[in-house]
């Protein structure tokens, strides 16, 4: 595929939108807990001790981390309709990448998304995963779930 400049700008545009949204929600999961090891065979002062971890302020940098991305996704909301319009032109119209079909494993016709589709794809698909409501409401609204499908 080739783009235009604006086109190129764009794409990358979305690729680190997409990147910066799935770090920071991997950051908004707890940490995982670890029970300490505890053996018959060591002498309590050389057991492993359990981790030292205040939760009170794991708990708080998970809310913050939450804010910043439920943030960052309300200013994607106004986009939505049209993420779903491009998207709708790579699956309906002339791919970019080429030829228009390819066949699927189910010997099914596919419309060819090309790289820039695909990376709209999963920038959709990164921010279904946070979880934001009114995200969530926008991309059901717009249909853009179906479309990715």
């Amino acid at each position: 595929e080739t783009f235009s400049p604006m086109g190129n700008i764009s794409l990358s545009a979305i690729s680190v939108l997409e990147s910066l949204i799935s770090r920071l929600f991997e950051s908004s999961l707890p940490l995982e807990r670890v029970e300490p090891h505890t053996s018959d065979e060591q002498p309590p002062d050389q057991q492993q001790q359990p981790p030292l971890i205040d939760y009170e302020a794991e708990n708080a940098h998970i809310a913050h981390i939450k804010e910043v991305i439920e943030l960052i996704c309300m200013e994607i909301v106004p986009y939505i309709p049209q993420i779903n319009v491009i998207l709708r032109d790579f699956v309906t119209s002339d791919s970019p990448a080429g030829s228009k079909h390819i066949v699927n494993q189910s010997k099914r016709k596919a419309s060819r998304l090309g790289h820039r589709g695909l990376q709209l794809v999963k920038f959709v698909e990164s921010i279904v995963r946070v979880g934001v409501p009114e995200i969530d409401q926008a991309l059901c609204q717009h249909n853009v779930v179906r479309t990715c499908l």
